[in-house]
């Protein structure tokens, strides 16, 4: 068979418009026809387009949604502890945390542009062994059309929806709730809820009270509702590695009476802060001491996740 016929059953069978500009990458072609002609040539094309066609930049139809996403994990037991879950996490961050363990996906054109199509069908293959789909970054509410018709999609499949958010869209968070696309919410509490603090912490001194009335929102609006919530805050040295720190947030959070975890902050090369890289992670002695300050400030249900030990329950005596 000679390479027009080749051709020619590329441009007629494949799924696109006659009128669209291909790339044929020949030596690709070359080792799609040595090593897989003896199956059938269409399911071949079909099934990994991607691996032999390129389609010429900026003649992708327009109108196909996508989302940008600086990695995923197909099969994550951590995240979401329970729940074998599928992370997403989408890129930009419209805070700067000198903590951050995602610095890379702080830039709103970080990552790689990807269609919904595709991400669907990488979530696809793995339905039969997930529980759920979860969000993270980054900050997922940046991207709320994409963040939605996912959200949406795992749940028409039967999956539960899990987001980790910073807390300063709620106005895409009240949207997710209201439309029952949400099964649990993670929000950050990166540290007392006063400028000073959050100032630092966020690393958006000028945003500070913006960001903190956007965060109180958010914990109202999910007290509000039926969907199971946590604070989180991350407990990192010389930011929120004191009692009176801890003492502060619980006070504000005791009244909407969340599940709160303390996470261990554990250095790394990602991390913004050139203080912060180095050094012994968080104890888990230092975690237990402040999730008892949690739990005497009248949080009913305090847990610790460590590296070590994972997530643990705190009894009203302070211990794991």
């Amino acid at each position: 068979m000679g390479d027009t016929i080749y051709f020619a059953l590329l441009y007629f069978i494949l799924p696109m418009k006659r009128s669209e500009v291909i790339f044929i990458e020949t030596l690709r072609i070359q080792f799609f026809l040595k090593n897989l002609f003896s199956y059938s040539l269409i399911k071949a094309v079909r099934n990994f387009p991607s691996l032999f066609i390129s389609k010429v930049q900026g003649l992708e139809d327009p109108a196909m949604k996508k989302v940008r996403l600086g990695g995923w994990i197909e099969l994550s037991a951590i995240d979401w502890p329970g729940n074998l879950t599928f992370m997403l996490f989408l890129s930009g961050c419209n805070l700067a945390c000198p903590f951050c363990q995602n610095r890379r996906l702080i830039p709103l054109e970080s990552g790689t542009l990807y269609s919904l199509e595709d991400v669907k069908a990488k979530i696809q293959r793995s339905l039969e062994l997930l529980d759920a789909l979860g969000f993270g970054g980054g900050e997922p509410t940046l991207q709320p059309e994409a963040l939605e018709e996912l959200a949406l999609w795992a749940k028409e499949k039967g999956l539960k929806v899990f987001i980790e958010t910073n807390g300063t869209r709620p106005e895409v968070l009240r949207k997710l709730l209201n439309s029952k696309l949400l099964s649990y919410v993670a929000i950050d509490v990166k540290a007392p809820l006063r400028n000073g603090d959050y100032g630092v912490a966020s690393g958006k001194p000028s945003m500070a009270p913006e960001v903190i009335r956007s965060v109180q929102e958010s914990l109202r609006l999910c007290a509000s509702t039926q969907v199971p919530y946590e604070a989180r805050t991350t407990i990192v040295p010389g930011l929120t590695d004191k009692e009176e720190s801890i003492s502060a947030i619980s006070e504000e959070l005791a009244p909407l009476d969340p599940v709160y975890v303390l996470q261990q902050f554990i250095p790394s090369p990602e991390v913004p802060s050139p203080q912060l890289r180095e050094g012994a992670p968080i104890s888990r002695k230092v975690l237990l001491k402040l999730a008892r300050k949690a739990r005497q400030k009248g949080i009913s249900k305090v847990f610790i996740r460590t590296r070590e030990y994972g997530l643990e329950g705190i009894d009203k005596d302070g211990s794991g």
